[in-house]
């Protein structure tokens, strides 16, 4: 895909590594075919505009149980341009096949919890920097990867995280219903959670009256890490759900290319 259909066409060792990659996880045909649908035959490429809309949470209404209203998680529009530029490579002409499944592998291939958690908080930092907000996250920008992630969260922000994961998870049901209202859940038992278990907070008798997100404390992110792990090592998995997501969806739908901001059968 996105060469030559010479019979002397040889696939590059790259391409046959990202190839046999994503072969073991089960995906490759949702791949090639999702591939197909999004290229464009004359370059075999995928556009930008079309990878950010495919990845994009459809336009919701928000609510919240929390008291951080809906209007401060400004996050959603911009999964979409973020996760592409996170992931995927992009040369004159769009997304190549080898792009493309090279950029499958960052996200969905076998890989540690830390490579994992770090990927999340890289997608995180790329939503915020879209959205405006100022991001507590540094990196190692000469690091193709990202390096190791430092900083510290405040429980705001840590809220935050948590609602992008939920919607994150929830993105099919969502674009099932065709956006509408999205009621996001009441995480202050787990933000309290996480300050406990990362030692900011102490567990004492005026624990549960204790007020994260007024509280002006903030957790580092090594210790938040451990945290997932122990408390929720599912949340690892959800910009990797979310993606293998949008691909199936892609794959299975009568969706071919993305012009002009609307898909075109």
């Amino acid at each position: 895909m996105g060469a030559s259909h010479s019979t002397d066409y040889r696939p590059s060792p790259e391409q046959q590594e990202q190839e046999s990659l994503a072969n073991s996880t089960g995906f490759f045909t949702f791949l090639k075919s999702a591939f197909a649908r999004l290229s464009v035959p004359q370059s075999q490429c995928i556009p930008l505009s079309s990878l950010q809309l495919s990845l994009s949470v459809p336009s919701v209404t928000l609510g919240s149980a929390s008291s951080i209203s809906a209007p401060d998680f400004p996050l959603l529009p911009h999964v979409g341009p973020a996760s592409s530029e996170l992931l995927f490579a992009a040369g004159k002409d769009g997304t190549d096949w080898t792009a493309f499944l090279q950029g499958y592998n960052k996200c969905c291939a076998r890989m540690s919890a830390s490579c994992s958690f770090n990927l999340l908080c890289r997608l995180f930092y790329g939503v915020c920097r879209r959205a405006g907000i100022a991001s507590p996250l540094d990196f190692d920008q000469k690091d193709a990867e990202g390096g190791k992630v430092e900083g510290r969260m405040e429980a705001g922000e840590l809220l935050m995280l948590l609602w992008l994961c939920w919607v994150m998870e929830q993105s099919p049901r969502i674009a099932k219903r065709g956006g509408g209202e999205v009621f996001l859940p009441d995480l202050s038992q787990m933000l309290l959670s996480a300050f406990v278990a990362c030692g900011e907070v102490v567990d004492d008798d005026g624990l549960w009256d204790f007020d994260c997100l007024q509280s002006g404390k903030s957790v580092s992110l090594q210790k938040l890490c451990v945290w997932l792990l122990t408390t929720a090592p599912g949340l690892l998995n959800c910009f990797p759900y979310f993606l293998r997501e949008k691909i199936r969806a892609i794959a299975v739908s009568g969706v071919s290319r993305c012009i002009k901001g609307k898909f075109k059968q």
